[in-house]
C-alpha cells in the first residue's frame, strides 16, 4: 500500500510573511510609549478627579463679580482669564485670579459668577462651571482613552489584520 501525504489547500503552503523586524520593533515601541502616555494622563485625571471631588464636595457656594479680564498671549493666539471678587462666609473679600482662559472670553466684566471655595482656604476658590472644576479631568482622561485604544491598535495590528484577512478570504456558503 502506497501512502501519499495529505493535500492541502494553496493557501497553507505558502509560507507566512512576517512584518520586517525592524517594523515590529519600532510598532511595539511606539504602542510602548503611547501606554507610558496612557499611564501618565490616567494618573492625572484619577488624581485630578478625587482631589476636585473633595474639593466640591467642602466647598460652600457663594456668588462673586469678574472685575477683570486678563489675555494671555502665546504663539497658540490669545486667551482671556477672568479675575473676581467674592466675600466668604466672615465677610472677607477675595481677589482670584483664574488659571483657566478661553477664547472667545466666557465672562464679562462686571457679569455676576457663580463660586466655590473652602472656608479654611478662601484663596483656592474656582467659578463654579464644568471648564473650571472638571476640565482637567475630563480632558486627561478623554486623552488617556484615546491613548489606549490606538496603542491597543497598534500593538495588536497583526493580529487584526489576520482576522479581517481570514473573514475576507474564507469561502462564502451558497
Amino acid at each position: 500500500m502506497i501512502q501519499t501525504e495529505p493535500t492541502l489547500p494553496d493557501q497553507a503552503l505558502r509560507p507566512r510573511r512576517r512584518a520586517p523586524m525592524k517594523f515590529s520593533v519600532f510598532r511595539k515601541l511606539f504602542a510602548g510609549l503611547l501606554l507610558l502616555a496612557v499611564l501618565i494622563s490616567g494618573s492625572i485625571s484619577i488624581v485630578s478627579f478625587v482631589l476636585r471631588t473633595r474639593f466640591v464636595r467642602a466647598a460652600i457656594h457663594t456668588r462673586g463679580r469678574v472685575v477683570e479680564l486678563r489675555e494671555r498671549s502665546s504663539d497658540n493666539g490669545s486667551s482671556f482669564s477672568p479675575v473676581f471678587t467674592y466675600r466668604d462666609s466672615r465677610g472677607e473679600e477675595h481677589r482670584i485670579y483664574s488659571t483657566v482662559g478661553s477664547d472667545p472670553p466666557n465672562y464679562e466684566v462686571g457679569q455676576s459668577v457663580p463660586v466655590l471655595y473652602r472656608p479654611n482656604r478662601p484663596l483656592d476658590a474656582r467659578i463654579d462651571d464644568f471648564h473650571s472644576v472638571w476640565g482637567l479631568p475630563f480632558v486627561t482622561g478623554i486623552v488617556a482613552v484615546v491613548d489606549l485604544a490606538i496603542a491597543l491598535i497598534i500593538w495588536f495590528w497583526p493580529s487584526i489584520v489576520r482576522i479581517f484577512h481570514r473573514e475576507s478570504t474564507s469561502p462564502q456558503p451558497a
